[in-house]
């Protein structure tokens, strides 16, 4: 099957991340893939907005490093928002240190909003770290 349009969607992500600075290190092959396990058909329109809260994007771990089959994970564009919130904030839960809000609410099964607004609130338990 030609995936014409989806190749035109891995050119367009890695130019993007070319201009932003940011390296990607994905073969289309593995982008395709990634996509298609995660239940997308880039060969196909999504029916979401690009820019809605509800479409789907590849995300880096920590929103740092490469695009990368070990640092990419699949979350909505609200999410990868709330992601970014405390970026490379360190936060402390009940004396577990995690590097940033979103793998501690990965650990804990909560949003990573929910794990910052406990810490600004400095619920017992939780804590940003300096």
């Amino acid at each position: 099957m030609k995936r014409s349009k989806a190749k035109r969607r891995y050119r367009d992500q890695r130019i993007h991340a070319f201009h932003r600075g940011i390296n990607f290190e994905l073969t289309f092959e593995e982008w395709d893939n990634w996509w298609l396990s995660n239940g997308v058909d880039k060969n196909y329109s999504s029916g979401n907005n690009n820019q809605s809260g509800t479409a789907l994007c590849m995300c880096r771990n920590n929103d740092e490093g490469p695009y990368s089959l070990n640092n990419i994970y699949c979350a909505t564009r609200s999410e990868n928002s709330r992601h970014k919130t405390m970026p490379g904030t360190r936060v402390e839960i009940n004396g577990i240190e995690y590097k940033n809000c979103c793998l501690a609410g990965k650990a804990l099964n909560v949003s990573s909003n929910t794990i910052k607004n406990r810490c600004i609130t400095q619920q017992p338990g939780y804590k940003i770290l300096p």
